[in-house]
């Protein structure tokens, strides 16, 4: 699985300009080996942004 239907790619040097955005709905993280998505779930909930890291997409493999 490469992404989640209707998922937003926001980059991790990205996050502080989308910071707005990212405050219209709870967020939830993922990347490919997991390291990005958990540095952005640390930076966005000092922000007082409501997270959750779902850790590496490797984990859950193709699913249908």
């Amino acid at each position: 699985m490469d992404h989640l239907p209707d998922a937003i790619n926001i980059p991790l040097d990205s996050l502080d300009q989308n910071l707005d955005t990212l405050r219209e709905t709870p967020a939830v993280l993922y990347c490919a080996s997991g390291l990005r998505s958990q540095a952005a779930y640390t930076r966005l909930k000092q922000r007082g942004i409501d997270v959750h890291n779902l850790g590496a997409m490797s984990r859950y493999g193709d699913n249908p």
